[in-house]
């Protein structure tokens, strides 16, 4: 992300109140699309289906088709986007550019038939109505690509077609709902996820147009990408476990007491998981800080160290590029935690002012303020996790997010036996340990990181005979 980072940060370096305003909305469109488009979509057109006068049955089946569709899309993708961002990364400092958009179309294929054999399996067996079961599998289907799709995004320039995509997409999301229910009168979740369907269907053909005009050059090697799976196997587990520990207390919740089970299909918490989305959300304005103006910081102290030491620094040069990253790492991560302590706050106050003068259904004041704390947790934790892959400490990143997803299992089993009153607090416990855990690992590799940069990397590597790679090479071969 610090590729797009550079270029959003250009935006605020423009004076004024209006430039200001106009940076943050493109900023947190871009760093946080997909995300804050599908939970606030959720969250919106639920109430507007409820003026609407549609049964909460359907508003039920509505919520339930777009959660599953939201968290299992990223689950299934989680491995394969950050193996992909290590990949295209590396075509483009290696000026390798004719890769990457052929990569793009075999990732998707690949999603495509790991997603596509799941979802079908889930809807085979749904008593469902067939249309119902079409539009839910198509809009899983298409949240599988925009997630592959945003790691390339983010190595665009042209974030303004970006934001169009969204905008677009947003609109006609709205205007097909508003079609189809208020005009025609179709009032099922089936009318309004085909209209998710058309309005996703139009941000994916967008970033399409895009990613394909940014890498024009293309080269056969549609699968070339596998071999990653052979040179760095410990990021596609770091992507799966992350992107699985960040939804696992939900799922225990849905097969809890607390669970309720809608048409023999979705078993999902609204009490339980309602708030944990709002208070997912809460995150996002440290996500578009961190992208846009911390991990640029970062990433340029990174690259001067780095610079030094492969073409032109003295010892003394590479001792001082070495304190000045470290100095710009810690500085950075102070006023991370000073932001989301400070947004923290703000919603803090802003939920226990406006939860019970508007009394919205499933959220309580209790488990939303877990929430907002056990996410200002999490951030923390995440911004560990991504300055630890800087520095490629691949083990120390694949330990913290086993840590995360195993305490968070055993940490919300035990709140869910405990009763109510302590709905979240094993998410955010287990979020605290897992940070504890990232502050202590990267302050090891950072007093460390002679070591780590001179002596951690191996002498040889052989992955010709590897099975992902003979893969990609019979898989090129083929289809030459």
């Amino acid at each position: 992300m610090a590729g797009i980072g550079f270029e959003l940060k250009t935006q605020f370096e423009v004076k004024g109140l209006i430039h200001i305003i106009k940076a943050s909305f493109y900023s947190t469109l871009i760093t946080a699309g997909p995300t804050l488009l599908t939970i606030l979509m959720m969250f919106i057109l639920q109430e507007l289906l409820y003026i609407w006068g549609m049964t909460i049955l359907q508003r039920e089946l509505f919520m339930a088709a777009v959660m599953y569709s939201f968290i299992f899309s990223m689950i299934i993708t989680g491995g394969f986007s950050i193996t992909l961002s290590r990949y295209v990364s590396d075509k483009i400092y290696e000026n390798v550019t004719e890769d990457i958009l052929p990569s793009l179309k075999g990732a998707i294929t690949v999603c495509m038939i790991i997603g596509g054999i799941i979802g079908a399996l889930f809807y085979l067996m749904s008593p469902l109505t067939l249309y119902f079961k079409l539009s839910a599998y198509i809009l899983f289907m298409e949240l599988n690509i925009l997630w592959i799709q945003m790691v390339y995004v983010s190595a665009l320039k042209d974030y303004k077609k970006i934001l169009k995509g969204f905008v677009i997409g947003i609109l006609t999301i709205f205007f097909f709902t508003y079609l189809l229910i208020k005009i025609l009168g179709y009032k099922t979740a089936a009318a309004v996820l085909i209209s998710m369907d058309i309005g996703f269907l139009m941000i994916i053909m967008i970033f399409f147009e895009c990613i394909h005009d940014y890498f024009n050059n293309k080269s056969g090697n549609i699968f070339a990408f596998l071999k990653y799976f052979d040179k760095h196997p410990a990021l596609f587990f770091i992507g799966f476990f992350y992107a699985l520990g960040l939804y696992l207390h939900n799922m225990l919740f849905w097969i809890s007491k607390v669970g309720i089970t809608v048409e023999k299909t979705y078993v999902f918490s609204p009490m339980y998981d309602v708030p944990s989305l709002w208070g997912f959300l809460t995150t996002i304005p440290t996500v578009v800080i961190f992208t846009v103006l911390c991990e640029t910081s970062i990433y340029e102290k990174y690259k001067a160290y780095y610079r030094n030491i492969c073409k032109e620094g003295r010892f003394d040069a590479v001792i001082e590029k070495q304190n000045e990253m470290k100095e710009t790492i810690s500085l950075s991560m102070k006023r991370i935690m000073e932001i989301q302590t400070i947004f923290t706050v703000i919603f803090l106050i802003i939920g226990l002012n406006l939860i019970p003068v508007l009394n919205p259904k499933y959220v309580t004041i209790g488990i939303f303020s877990t929430f907002v704390v056990g996410y200002y947790n999490f951030i923390i934790m995440f911004v560990f996790l991504t300055i630890l892959l800087y520095f490629d400490d691949k083990k120390g990143s694949l330990i913290l997010v086993l840590l995360f997803s195993l305490s968070n299992i055993a940490f919300t089993q035990e709140t869910i036996l405990m009763g109510q009153k302590y709905y979240g607090l094993g998410f955010a416990s287990s979020c605290f340990i897992s940070l504890i855990f990232g502050f202590a690992r990267l302050d090891y590799i950072l007093k460390n990181i002679s070591y780590f940069t001179f002596c951690s990397q191996p002498i040889t590597s052989d992955y010709n005979k590897r099975f992902f790679t003979r893969l990609s090479t019979k898989l090129s071969e083929t289809l030459k």
